[in-house]
């Protein structure tokens, strides 16, 4: 059987699927291209002699032959004519091959061309020249190679095969290889015509001449002639199925149309159907089973056929998603048989048997002790399991007992295979015991003798195998992975076995054993990444938590191993040690991976973002840049946004309804009525599609992981009495939801998320319901005698969170809506922290360090102690610590006992020593691993826990998601909600906080909202409320305006205590030494120059003073400056550099007027120095653009620093400006307002609220009580969600 010689081209079809982050989608294409040539046809079975080929090379590339063109047809004789002498010599020297005796007069008139011999050593060297000079596979041509010449002498030009050719057809007129290698240069030389004419030569002497229908097929398209070459290619194919050039040739043909995106895909997908069904059908019996033996070296095409048909089904109109996978799978059975075959049903083994046993493998690997003993008399062990026993096949045990093995695993795997973890060096052993009965390689890859003696086949062909099907098992792995969502499979490979991640991963597990690769490494790796920081293994009751870092870095290592230049692995292995901490590391592997491949986008991004958490946002621009320009990636787009923001470059920022904004062309900011294209809309646009993209996610979760009775049932156990119907009605009625088909992206419905709120909303009523068992309804003891002991726990069994994919998290961080980059939309606000703080719960409630039980309540609070402790990374020079570190030593100790968790090192700072000292326990954990910092605090026995971080980077919120404790509560460290199960309370004011932002449970829809318990849901539909927490506002009195309600700030501002240094100066003093300090700093500036803080427009001589934070900032604002306005207005903006806490406190009072930016909130400093602000509420919903109302109230002149529009905004500033420059030209020694209102705060800055920690910490700690009353009563957590408002202890004299 005469075979084609050409390379293949890959197929326009391959691959058709989209990814994440993995290099899958073009696996087809690769396996398309990795056979050889199986090897040359021979037409001459006699030796040649070696001493013939230097004559015969010598003469054929003599210069006397003269140049030939490409489109030469001349026949033997016109040449002769035109060159006698050359044809002469040809002749004559052919004839020297053997010496012609003089006395044989037949001799002397023989030509040598006319030997068989003679012409056959010629056609191997141009073949041998022809297949070397034409691109591999540039035409799909099928010469017939003749013979492997010696590769050291060559016939050089193409006019040399032509002449030499066209002699040879002259002695050779039937010789179909000679009419089909010259048919084949006319061919690549562009005479078509020619070559056609030739072809069809061919097809007279023998009709059905395989190479030349496909080679006819090859000139009709390059003529243009479409039709005509397809039908031309369906005749070669029902003359021969097994002709694999036609077979690829005429998918090409059909494909390529598809490709161009203007033909009919469905019609153009049924033809290409029809060719893989036809060649299969020819094959493969109705039972599944070949109809004859299969060359082992074709083994592979075969394999390509069925995932040709596979992609084909995936990718149609009607997705025969079942078909696809028998599909796939028929292509691994071919993997599965040794040739010849006995018994086909007794040796018939399934890809579905292939994974069943691929699973027990990789159980017995993984720890043999969590193999249950049914599974192991299953398969014929009555003691101890040992699957390497001699003469023992897993695979063909599994085989024979057909469904009690899959059924006994999914057993025990509640529904689905087990969850199974292994090291890449148990991956590579999986072979030993799968294959023990075939030497350890795929059964297809031996050959059986008639005494059943196995004999390996050559390393080639058994590598090729190998790698298709380890590919075509990535590529099941690939679909079932997108799939996640929770579909169910119906198909004759896996009957109704539910994807879930456990059959990912021994996929995974299955294809790596196959076949080792850097991309398969790298693809597990990146799964694994998304399912949290551990994983939990339970297996038949048998319950295991591993974390999950080790394996990815281990599995990303390996990759790197099989390709050290593998750009993906280099990256995520960057991502890895980033995750860990070693930025520096991660930056370097980033480097490196754009260094192989630039055009790596993730990689470009990832070290955009490297950069600028390494505080080098300027350096990072260029890369999100380069990653935008390849494709438009959330990650790019949203650090792109933050790092020119926070550098204020606003160049091409566009804006949005109703802010003002900026774009590249024009020099002004003006309002527009609709959103105007620039990065800004592209960030809010980017995010929203992320936050939707969430509801398609972990559908299913729900019902999968308890029935609905199962779940009314753990809703039960934390009440402690009865439901009423109102109660059970409610509940059953949200969880039915799930166990009927919706569309959850229409109705917002988080299904995975709903299932993390539930089981952590579960886990804090165990935990409630332990302490009311153990100690009663009783809120303290009085008697250490009294007190009874904590009740077993076996009763409080924590519920275990199911596997989840992974909770897609938006690219915009918590952090960022607090700047200018989202200001619009209270929900979806809401929903960045909402799915941030999922994310830290998920990761969490996963852990491997997690007790089975909830953690134990802490006993009530002896002689009327509550246990309170304060958790932070920024008890260092940092501004929580500035403003807390008096807190400490101001609780009672008679109704508190205080313990204060450092969670970042000593930096030997005033600030840490102060708080270590003063605080009655210190602890620093900053070296502790995370399960012993909770551990601690469970000893420690603190009611309530109090965070100080929120979402600021570093903070160790994963602590507060273990639920260590009854009552957690957000204070200072994030001015906004954290949407967060692990959160109950936030401290705030009436003012920071409007009360119409927070929303009770049930107050929306019950049909659109999924409420858990009196927790509404962060997820419903409404715009009209932010915060998730209940609030403990801080104490509220009289006042002169609206704005001055509040006479306190949820903000501790500890500048009495703590800059209460040596003598109090009074006003005049305080004058006097503000405008030294003035003088100091602006060392040119007049006296009656008026300093703005954010503000100079409007004014004449007045300057703009500016932090230079970042320094990047400088250059931008001052270009902004020229292109809004002037040279001379940039000119009289100024900048300092960032100067130590206590000489910035003294600098503020340099500033004659400071303005609050909407969404600051760092002005206690400044109104401490005596320097009044204007500041404008503007958000309702934004808690960080109301601070600077919230504290300029607590300090009793809200009215004169408030305003409610940027309009007034502006004329107050102004006014305040030309007021006191007029008032203070004067002679008549009129105060300006500006002057008194520095006077009013100067002399009230050590009775006013603001600055009086003490007062503060009384107030709070009445808060502290009512909470922890509350969560004893259960009020909290199963009747109502009422906030907390604090009456004030009054001003304490000391």
């Amino acid at each position: 059987m005469n075979l084609s010689s050409g390379v293949h081209e890959k197929r326009s079809f391959a691959g058709s699927s989209s990814g994440h982050r993995n290099e899958e989608d073009n696996l087809l294409d690769e396996m398309h291209d990795q056979a050889s040539n199986p090897g040359p046809y021979v037409a001459i079975n006699r030796p040649v002699d070696s001493q013939c080929l230097p004559i015969i090379s010598n003469m054929i590339t003599d210069e006397s032959l003269g140049p030939r063109t490409s489109h030469d047809r001349r026949s033997t004789r016109q040449l002769h004519s035109e060159n006698p002498q050359a044809t002469t010599e040809l002749e004559s020297r052919v004839q020297a091959i053997r010496p012609i005796e003089e006395d044989s007069p037949r001799l002397s008139q023989f030509n040598p061309l006319e030997s068989t011999l003679c012409r056959d050593i010629l056609l191997s060297y141009v073949q041998r020249d022809y297949l070397a000079s034409v691109k591999p596979n540039s035409s799909r041509l099928a010469p017939v190679p003749i013979h492997r010449p010696n590769t050291s002498h060559s016939l050089g030009r193409d006019g040399d095969m032509h002449a030499l050719l066209t002699v040879l057809r002259t002695f050779h007129p039937t010789h179909l290889p000679t009419l089909l290698l010259l048919g084949c240069l006319y061919f690549t030389s562009g005479d078509l015509d020619l070559s056609l004419e030739i072809n069809q030569d061919i097809l007279r002497l023998e009709p059905n001449h395989i190479e030349a229908m496909c080679n006819i097929g090859c000139i009709m398209k390059a003529m243009n002639k479409p039709e005509a070459a397809y039908e031309w290619w369906w005749k070669a194919l029902r003359s021969q199925p097994m002709y694999w050039d036609v077979t690829d040739n005429l998918l090409d043909l059909i494909l390529e149309s598809r490709s161009s995106g203007q033909s009919d895909v469905p019609m153009i997908n049924k033809r290409a159907l029809e060719v893989c069904e036809f060649v299969l059908s020819s094959l493969v019996d109705e039972t599944g089973h070949l109809r004859g033996q299969v060359p082992p070296e074709q083994l592979f095409r075969f394999q390509n056929m069925y995932c040709t048909r596979a992609n084909l089904l995936h990718t149609s109109t009607e997705r025969y998603v079942g078909q696809a996978l028998d599909s796939y799978s028929h292509a691994i059975d071919l993997a599965l048989m040794t040739q010849p075959i006995v018994d086909k049903d007794s040796e018939q083994v399934s890809f579905r048997d292939l994974i069943t046993a691929t699973c027990i493998s990789a159980l017995f690997l993984m720890d043999e002790s969590m193999i249950p003993k049914k599974i192991a008399r299953l398969l014929g062990f009555d003691g101890k399991l040992d699957l390497r026993r001699p003469g023992f096949s897993i695979l063909h045990t599994v085989q024979r007992l057909g469904n009690r093995l899959i059924s006994a695993l999914h057993e025990i795997g509640f529904d689905v295979l087990p969850l199974i973890l292994l090291e890449p060096e148990q991956i590579e052993h999986l072979p030993r015991l799968l294959f023990a009965a075939s030497r350890c390689v795929l059964p297809s890859n031996c050959t059986r003798d008639s005494s059943g003696t196995l004999t390996l086949l050559p390393e080639s062909v058994r590598v090729v195998t190998n790698k298709v099907s380890s590919k075509v098992i990535l590529m099941i792995a690939k679909h079932f992975h997108e799939a996640l969502a929770g579909a169910t499979l119906v198909d004759g490979t896996f009957q109704s076995s539910s994807i879930s991640t456990s059959l990912v991963l021994v996929l995974y597990y299955l294809a790596l054993a196959i076949f080792p690769s850097a991309i398969a490494y790298n693809n597990l790796g990146a799964m694994i990444s998304t399912l949290g920081s551990s994983m939990i293994l339970s297996i038949d009751g048998q319950r295991k938590t591993v974390g999950t870092e080790h394996f990815i870095t281990a599995f990303y290592r390996r990759g790197l191993q099989l390709d050290p230049t593998h750009a993906h692995l280099l990256t995520n292995l960057g991502s890895a040690l980033k995750e860990k901490g070693d930025v520096s590391d991660a930056i370097r592997l980033y480097s490196k991976a754009i260094e192989m491949n630039p055009e790596l986008d993730v990689a470009l991004v990832n070290l955009g973002n490297a950069l600028r958490d390494a505080g080098r946002p300027w350096d990072s621009i260029q890369f999100y840049q380069r990653a935008l320009d390849i494709k438009p990636l959330p990650d790019a787009t949203c650090g792109l946004a933050s790092t020119l923001s926070a550098i204020c470059d606003w160049r091409g920022r566009g804006w949005l309804q109703p802010e003002l904004g900026m774009v590249q062309t024009l020099p002004a900011c003006l309002p527009h009525e609709d959103s105007h294209s620039g990065w800004i809309r592209d960030l809010v646009a980017t995010c929203e599609q992320q936050l939707r993209e969430g509801y398609a996610q972990n559908i299913g979760l729900l019902r999968r992981t308890y029935t609905l009775q199962q779940w009314l049932q753990k809703v039960q156990s934390v009440y402690d009495r009865p439901l009423c119907r109102r109660q059970w009605d409610r509940w059953e009625h949200c969880l039915r939801l799930f166990y009927t088909e919706f569309d959850h992206v229409q109705r917002c419905v988080n299904e995975g998320g709903y299932v993390v709120r539930l089981v952590e909303w579960l886990s804090r009523g165990l935990q409630r319901r332990w302490y009311i068992e153990s100690y009663g309804q009783v809120s303290q003891f009085h008697s250490q005698d009294s007190r009874p002991k904590l009740a077993q726990q076996d009763a409080f069994t924590r519920p275990l969170v199911p596997s989840i994919g992974h909770f897609p998290v938006p690219a915009l961080l918590p952090f960022h809506t607090l700047a200018a980059l989202v200001r619009r939309d209270p929900r979806t606000i809401r929903l960045i922290s909402h799915r941030n703080a999922l994310r830290i719960s998920y990761d969490t409630l996963t852990q491997s360090w997690l007790p089975q039980h909830v953690y134990p309540p802490p006993p009530p609070p002896y002689m009327g102690r509550l246990n309170i402790g304060y958790v932070s990374r920024d008890f260092t020079d940092h501004p929580l610590a500035h403003l807390v570190q008096s807190i400490f030593k101001f609780h009672d100790p008679e109704k508190f006992n205080v313990h204060v968790y450092a969670t970042s090192q000593d930096d030997g700072s005033l600030y840490r020593q102060k708080i270590a000292k003063e605080s009655p326990a210190f602890l620093d954990v900053s070296s502790w691993k995370l399960d012993a910092i909770v551990n601690r605090i469970v000893d420690d026995q603190i009611h309530i826990l109090i965070n100080l971080g929120g979402f600021a980077r570093g903070s160790k919120n994963d602590i507060f998601a273990a639920r260590p404790c009854p009552v957690q509560i957000l204070m200072m460290g994030f001015p906004g909600s954290l949407g967060a199960g692990w959160c109950d309370y936030l401290v705030g004011d009436v003012i920071s906080c409007p009360k119409d932002m927070r929303r009770d449970s049930g107050s929306e829809d019950d049909d659109e909202v999924l409420d858990v318990g009196v927790e509404p849901d962060p997820e419903g539909p409404a715009s009209d409320w932010i915060f998730t927490e209940k609030i403990i506002y801080m104490p509220v009195g009289g006042g002169s305006s609206k704005h001055s309600t509040s006479l306190h700030t949820f903000m501790v501002t500890d500048h009495k205590q703590s800059f209460n240094r040596g003598a109090r100066m009074n006003f005049e003093e305080e004058e006097e030494e503000r405008l030294l300090k003035r003088r100091t700093i602006f060392t040119d500036l007049t006296s009656d120059t008026f300093i703005f803080a954010n503000f100079n427009q409007g004014v004449p001589g007045s300057i703009l003073w500016l932090l230079r934070f970042p320094a990047a900032g400088e250059e931008h604002l001052k270009r902004t400056a020229r292109a809004w306005a002037n040279e001379e207005v940039a000119s009289r903006i100024r900048f300092t550099d960032v100067a130590p806490k206590e000489e910035h406190v003294q600098r503020g009072r340099v500033a004659d007027l400071f303005l609050d930016t909407a969404e600051a909130w760092t002005w206690h400093s400044v109104l401490w120095s005596g320097t009044p602000i204007v500041t404008w509420p503007k958000h309702r919903h934004k808690m960080c653009s109301r601070v600077g109302a919230s504290i300029a109230n607590a300090t009793g002149f809200g009215e004169k620093m408030i305003v409610e529009s940027v309009e007034e905004y502006k004329e107050r500033a102004i006014f305040l400006a030309i007021q006191h420059q007029r008032v203070k030209g004067d002679a008549d020694g009129t105060e300006s307002e500006l002057t008194s209102l520095r006077r009013d705060l100067h002399r009230n800055r050590y009775t006013m609220p603001l600055f009086d920690t003490e007062r503060w910490t009384l107030n709070f700690e009445k808060a502290c009580w009512v909470a922890w009353k509350r969560w004893v009563a259960g009020v909290d957590l199963l009747e109502s969600k009422s906030d907390i408002t604090v009456t004030d202890s009054g001003e304490i004299k000391r």
